[in-house]
This record gives C-alpha cells, sequence and structure tokens, in this order.
C-alpha cells in the first residue's frame, strides 16, 4: 500500500470518481491498483459512493470478522484517520447513517435520503420531487446588502501548501456559490428574525 502521490494515469476507485481529489497534496492513496479519495468506509469496504446504505452481504449478525491482515489495518487506521480529519471527529460510516431518512416537516413526513439501493426509477424521481418543493428557497434580491455576492471576496489556498498551482474558491463559480447562497440566505433570514423578535423577557 502506497500513500504517495500515484502516477497520473492510475485508475480510481469509485468514491475518488465522484468525490474531489487533490492531487496535487499528500491527500491521495493507492493501493490495491486504484486511487483512493480516502473517504470510503473499509473494512468491510463498502464500493458504491451513492447507494452506500447498502448492508446486505458485508457482515452477517454475530459472525466474528476474523483477524485483519496487517495491510488491512494499515488501511483501515489510516483511513479513518483522514476521514475525522476532514469530518470533524466523524468516520464515514458515522456520517452516512444521518443520510438514512430525511424529513420536510409534517406534509411528506420522513422519507429515504436516496442512498439505498431501491431508490431508483419512480421512487427517485419522487424523493427529487419532495426535495425540489421543500427546499430552501434562495432570494438574493431579499438579502441585506452586505450578505449580496459582490460583498464576497476569492480564497486562495495557502494551507496546506501546493505543490503545483493552489485552489481559488470564487464566488463567481456558480457551484460554490449554489452552495454557498444556502448558508447565506438562512444566515439572512436568522438575523432578520433576531431583529424583528418581541420576546418582552429579553433585550
Amino acid at each position: 500500500m502506497n500513500f504517495a502521490e500515484p502516477p497520473d494515469n492510475t485508475p480510481e476507485s469509485p468514491w475518488a470518481v465522484r468525490l474531489e481529489k487533490r492531487g496535487e497534496t499528500r491527500d491521495v492513496f493507492i493501493w490495491d491498483n486504484l486511487r483512493h479519495s480516502g473517504y470510503a468506509p473499509e473494512v468491510p469496504r463498502i464500493n458504491n459512493p451513492l447507494r452506500y446504505l447498502d448492508t446486505s452481504g458485508l457482515i452477517q449478525h454475530n459472525v466474528p470478522l476474523g483477524v485483519l491482515s496487517d495491510k488491512d489495518l494499515d488501511k483501515l487506521f489510516r483511513v479513518e484517520c483522514y476521514q475525522a480529519h476532514k469530518l470533524r471527529g466523524m468516520k464515514t460510516w458515522e456520517a452516512i447513517t444521518l443520510h438514512r431518512w430525511v424529513n420536510f416537516g409534517p406534509e411528506f413526513g420522513s422519507f429515504s435520503g436516496g442512498h439505498l439501493p431501491s431508490d431508483t426509477g419512480d421512487t427517485a424521481r419522487a424523493i427529487k420531487t419532495v426535495y425540489e418543493l421543500s427546499r430552501v428557497k434562495v432570494d438574493e434580491t431579499r438579502w441585506f446588502s452586505f450578505f449580496r455576492k459582490d460583498r464576497w471576496y476569492d480564497w486562495i489556498q495557502t494551507s496546506p501548501p501546493a505543490r503545483v498551482g493552489a485552489q481559488l474558491l470564487s464566488v463567481d463559480n456558480p457551484n460554490i456559490w449554489k452552495q454557498l447562497s444556502v448558508g447565506i440566505e438562512l444566515a439572512d433570514r436568522a438575523l432578520k428574525a433576531l431583529i424583528e423578535d418581541k420576546n418582552e423577557d429579553g433585550e
């Protein structure tokens, strides 16, 4: 198992294909002739980065896993340490359990988060429809002026230092702004609610 930077032509695992990688940093793993992201649960490994809640055939109840090889132990400890660092103390297998159910309120109740093997076809379309109807709607025209896009500056990666180039996080990138604007929308709503609060017991 090699944790150094792999050759450019090394094939990628399904998780590495789905998740963004930083090839110019040390956050790259390679074993079994594949480039890995470090986020896939290991021992036992869950290969599907989308239908990762499929636990069929992984571990039978009350059946010992057996003695792990040194290679498997190295792999397990290395990726779980990496995951805990990147996910603020959580392992991937802990974080993905939070996606089993989603709830957008009493109108729809709880339903699958879309990561089961059965969440395809009509089920997937129904989940997407409910999400589109219930998700936070961003309205930048109603924000306080200091929240607007032109008040944000770009961030250039400085830590960890990049050996080849550096990441640029810009609000002019539609993918970044799509994610960031939801958080700003919530912050704008929360601040307005605090300003308009008429609680007589508080100040």
